[in-house]
C-alpha cells in the first residue's frame, strides 16, 4: 500500500527558497525567481522522488482512462505486440525498458517470456513495479537509477524509451545516454522510442499564468501555482511550475522538451552508430506523416 506524506514529512528541497522575510512578502526576490531560466538550468532536484508528487504521478500512470502520464492500456497492449513483431523479440530475448515507471510495458514484455530490465528514477514507481512483478510471478529486474548512468556491455537485444521521455533530456544527458546505450546493445540491437515533433508546440510562445488550489498535484495543502511556458532556440520548450506554499516556501519544477524531426533525429543517431531502420507516427505502427505531432523510430545499432 502506498502512503502519502504530509508537507511536514517531506524532505527539504535543495533548490527551495522562501519569499517571506521579517513577516513580509519579498517581491523583489519573487520577481528574480520568475525570470526566464538559462537553457536546461535545472529546477527542484527531488522532483520525481518527492513523496507526495510521486504518489500523484503513480496515480496518473495507473489511471486507465487518462493518458497524460502513461498511454491507455489498450494502446500499451498494441505497442508491445507491434514492437515484438518489428524487433523480432522472441522468448529469451533481452530487453531494456528505460524510464519504465510502474512497469506497464515491462510486465507485458515479460509475459511474452522476454528477459526484461526496467530502469526508472522514481523510487515509488520502482517499488510498485517490483511488488506487481512479485504478485504476478514475473521475473523482471527493476532498478532505481538515473537512466543516463546505465553501464552495460552488449547485454541487450533491444531497448525501448517510450512516451516522449527522450525529449526531456538535456543535450549532455541525451548524448551520454546514446553513447552508453550503444554499448549496452548487442550488435544489430534495436532502439525503439518516440518523440514530439515541431508541430506539437511549434507555435507556443512565452506565456505566464497562475492558479490557486486548496490541494492538488503538487501539494496536499493550499498553494499558489505560477505557470510559465517559454520557448528557446532549436525547438526547445520549458514548462515551468513555481509552487508557493502558505509559509512562503517556493519550489521551482521545470519540464524541458526538445522537439525533433526525422532529419535531425537521424543525424543525431548516426553520431552514435545508430541507423534508423523505420519511422512511424507512433509505436503501434501508424503510417509516418511528417505533419504529425509525434514521430516514432526503430533505430538499429550498426
Amino acid at each position: 500500500m502506498l502512503n502519502h506524506q504530509s508537507a511536514a514529512a517531506r524532505p527539504s528541497h535543495a533548490g527551495m527558497v522562501n519569499i517571506i522575510r521579517e513577516g513580509q512578502l519579498d517581491l523583489d526576490r519573487l520577481a528574480t525567481l520568475l525570470q526566464k531560466p538559462a537553457l536546461f538550468e535545472p529546477g527542484e532536484p527531488l522532483f520525481w522522488d518527492d513523496p507526495y508528487i510521486s504518489a500523484q504521478m503513480l496515480k496518473a500512470h495507473l489511471d486507465p482512462n487518462w493518458d497524460a502520464a502513461s498511454r491507455k492500456p489498450e494502446t500499451i497492449d498494441r505497442s508491445v505486440e507491434w514492437l515484438c513483431q518489428q524487433m523480432a523479440l522472441t522468448p529469451g530475448k533481452r530487453l531494456l525498458d528505460l524510464a519504465c515507471g510502474p512497469g506497464l510495458y515491462s510486465s507485458r514484455f515479460a509475459r511474452r517470456n522476454l528477459k526484461v530490465v526496467g530502469i526508472d528514477y522514481s523510487r515509488r514507481s520502482i517499488e510498485y513495479a517490483k511488488q506487481r512483478a512479485q504478485e504476478e510471478g514475473l521475473s523482471i529486474e527493476y532498478i532505481y537509477r538515473d537512466l543516463v548512468e546505465i553501464n552495460y556491455s552488449e547485454q541487450f537485444d533491444a531497448a525501448v524509451f517510450i512516451y516522449g521521455d527522450f525529449c526531456t533530456l538535456s543535450d549532455t544527458g541525451r548524448d551520454k545516454l546514446l553513447g552508453r546505450l550503444n554499448r549496452a546493445l548487442a550488435p544489430g540491437g534495436f532502439f525503439a522510442f518516440d518523440v514530439m515533433t515541431p508541430p506539437f508546440s511549434g507555435s507556443q510562445d512565452y506565456v505566464t499564468g497562475w492558479d490557486a488550489a486548496k490541494e492538488g498535484f503538487w501539494r496536499p495543502e493550499p498553494y499558489l501555482e505560477l505557470q510559465q511556458n517559454a520557448k528557446y532556440p532549436d525547438d526547445i520548450y520549458l514548462k515551468r511550475h513555481v509552487i508557493i506554499e502558505g509559509n512562503g516556501t517556493v519550489a521551482d519544477y521545470r519540464l524541458w522538451n526538445r522537439l525533433f524531426d526525422l532529419e535531425n533525429l537521424q543525424k543525431l543517431l548516426r553520431k552514435y552508430d545508430f541507423e534508423i531502420h523505420s519511422a512511424w507516427n507512433d509505436l503501434t505502427g501508424t503510417h509516418y506523416n511528417p505533419a504529425s505531432d509525434w514521430l516514432a523510430v526503430l533505430a538499429r545499432k550498426e
